[in-house]
């Protein structure tokens, strides 16, 4: 973590509470978390984002909630990167991701989209694919063909408590991310969270 610096992590989800327990809004829950660990409050906003700002150890660190729909992400954090201008590889982006099963994981550096919407606009308006990204797995065995219905329902019952365990596996990495780089938090990440 440098010193003094300036870090964005942005959890990914669709605004309005009819969707506050969806599957497609675990990025948000993350950045939730975090905020309320870090004893941050959104009460800001950037744009299309709502945001905190947190310090974690000498750094600052501002957290995003994106107001667009999942599928419009890539205004709202072009608009925050603009707002904050950082390197890119000081944005982490957190997301959900259907091929992953539930309790899996994954940090990247950067790459593609993979198939998800919500990054295909991020990286289309940053006209650039290299930011991290936290993908928080949501599959599971019984994934059916019409996946927009299967993002937009709320987890079962008998998946809640994994989930909790999930979206704190996936604070603590972020953790790690800002203090450690994006490495340590490859190999803290990059396995099943039980």
């Amino acid at each position: 973590m440098a010193s003094g610096a300036t870090y964005l992590i942005v959890g990914l989800g669709n605004p309005g509470s009819k969707y506050d327990s969806t599957r497609h809004n675990v990025g948000k829950k993350v950045v939730q978390r975090l905020a309320r660990e870090l004893k941050g409050k959104f009460n800001r906003r950037a744009g299309a984002m709502q945001t905190a700002e947190v310090f974690c150890e000498d750094a600052r660190v501002v957290l995003g909630i994106p107001d667009a729909f999942m599928n419009e992400s890539g205004q709202a954090v072009a608009d925050l990167v603009k707002r904050h201008p950082v390197p890119l590889d000081r944005l982490l982006v957190i997301f959900d991701d259907v091929a992953l099963p539930l309790g899996n994981i994954r940090v990247r550096p950067r790459g593609s989209d993979g198939g998800h919407r919500g990054i295909r606009s991020i990286i289309g308006l940053l006209q650039d694919d290299g930011f991290a990204r936290l993908r928080i797995g949501i599959g599971s065995k019984e994934v059916p063909q019409a996946l927009d219905q299967y993002v937009l329902a709320p987890f079962s019952r008998q998946e809640q408590k994994l989930l909790a365990q999930t979206l704190d596996g996936a604070v603590a990495v972020c953790r790690v991310w800002m203090r450690q780089g994006i490495e340590a938090a490859m190999n803290r990440s990059n396995r099943k969270v039980s």
